[in-house]
């Protein structure tokens, strides 16, 4: 295992690594309004106090867990994306505002792929200028966040009947955030960065049950692979994540006739197609979440396998609810266009209809029209 730990440092030097990327399979920028608005409150917090002399501690920003990549020098973080993307986004803020040269300027972040073209176009646009507007598949709903982000720190500082964060405090902020204690991990093993995130969570969102599953599978997968095929193996499930997470943000803009998240999703799947061979229980999971919900049910489904099919189980999951997502995201929006019943049927009856669709739309497209027709006109 090719480690390198540091337990105590200042945010400064996690900074100073400079090429950050946000890989694919993680979760997309999800913080809303909540989660930054506390961010906000600890800094103000901690800067009031620190200038009155109530506490002579550093700022506490968490732990982090780094991939170090040896093809292009890249960290991809596999702990504390969404920590790190809101000091990004709150430093492009400070430079929008005091048109200061910063650490930022050094730094190289890469959100998810199908996010940098528009966090690139954020990076050149005057932010008081800055497009909100949905845009079909080009604003994915964790661009719109990382947006919504801006404009709730703008507000704070210029826009807002109660302001309170200070422009003359700005460099405070910074010093304060650059000077934060926080400690991070960096592993070149795949394997290990993959399975430690299903025990690590900090200060934030908690883990939905998609990203519990993921974990699990990746760390099964770790586990009961040949030691030649570890790499490759949890490459699958993150190919197929990456899909599912990157068709999940770009659904949430155009979902027919309102939203479904991809827990309930996730769910539907499990009822309908497990990992390709179910033919009965199709009521299981009874729940999204809990003890009767999505990840629970994985769970005691790998209990029960020999040890040789659990790897498979788990591959073939992760494949089928990669081609579950794709069908609930593209092909059945574009149905219900030329079909508006099949929406229709979805509202009235998500379990039965989802069921049916997420089974038929994996024939063979010829047939799948005739039968559709026949069903739904």
């Amino acid at each position: 295992m090719d480690l390198t730990k540091i337990t105590s440092t200042s945010f400064l030097d996690l900074l100073k690594l400079k090429n950050f990327k946000i890989p694919d399979f993680q979760r997309a920028y999800s913080w809303e309004f909540k989660q930054i608005k506390l961010f906000i409150d600890d800094l103000i917090e901690y800067e009031r106090n620190n200038q009155n002399g109530v506490i002579d501690k550093r700022y506490y920003l968490g732990h982090f867990i780094l991939e170090k990549s040896n093809e292009n020098n890249e960290f991809e973080i596999v702990d504390g994306q969404q920590r790190l993307t809101t000091i990004i986004l709150f430093m492009i803020v400070c430079k929008h505002l005091t048109k200061n040269h910063s650490i930022l300027d050094e730094i190289n972040f890469k959100p998810v792929s199908y996010d940098v073209k528009g966090y690139n176009i954020i990076l050149e646009s005057d932010l008081n200028k800055l497009s909100f507007d949905y845009n079909g598949f080009n604003d994915t709903s964790s661009l719109l966040r990382m947006k919504e982000a801006i404009l709730i720190f703008l507000n704070s500082f210029i826009g807002s009947e109660k302001q309170i964060l200070l422009k003359n405090k700005i460099d405070n902020y910074i010093k304060i955030i650059e000077n934060a204690y926080c400690s991070f991990v960096i592993f070149s093993d795949k394997a290990v960065s993959s399975q430690i995130f299903e025990l690590h969570n900090t200060r934030g969102l908690p883990l939905t049950e998609t990203e519990k599953v993921k974990s699990t599978l990746m760390k099964m997968v770790y586990m009961h692979s040949i030691k030649e095929n570890i790499n490759d193996n949890i490459n699958i499930i993150e190919n197929a994540f990456s899909n599912i997470f990157q068709n999940e943000e770009k659904a949430k803009n155009i979902w027919f006739r309102g939203e479904l998240s991809l827990d309930s999703i996730l769910m539907y799947h499990l009822r309908a197609i497990d990992d390709g061979h179910k033919k009965e229980n199709f009521s299981k999971p009874n729940n999204i979440s809990g003890e009767n919900g999505s990840f629970e049910y994985i769970r005691e489904k790998i209990s029960k396998l020999d040890k040789e099919e659990i790897l498979k189980y788990c591959i073939n999951i992760a494949n089928e609810f990669d081609k579950s997502m794709y069908i609930i995201s593209e092909l059945i929006p574009k149905l219900d266009q030329e079909i508006p019943s099949i929406g229709d049927s979805i509202i009235l009856d998500k379990n039965r209809s989802l069921i049916f669709l997420l089974k038929i739309l994996r024939n063979d497209i010829n047939t799948i029209n005739k039968i559709i027709l026949a069903l739904y006109e």
